[in-house]
């Protein structure tokens, strides 16, 4: 039987492809997250707010829309 891989991956083996789009998103979003806590010493949760709005803006998700829409069967792809 094949063993789960850990929760938390080793330093350095990341469990998303950084060069895909989505990949890029959750770079750019932790690269800010991480931008912000070096300005404000910690995760400032106003600034944290404002980040995530604009990764699931770029993703395609309305904030202030329904739960459901991420289960859409159709991706758009630009």
């Amino acid at each position: 039987m094949r063993t789960p891989p850990p929760a938390v991956p080793p330093r350095g083996l990341l469990r998303f492809d950084p060069k895909n789009r989505e990949g890029k998103v959750l770079a750019d979003l932790f690269r800010a997250c991480k931008e912000i806590e070096e300005n404000y010493g910690d995760w400032n949760g106003s600034e944290i707010v404002d980040c995530l709005t604009e990764v699931f803006d770029r993703l395609g998700l309305d904030v202030n829309g329904p739960a459901d829409q991420v289960e859409a069967d159709v991706i758009y792809v630009c």
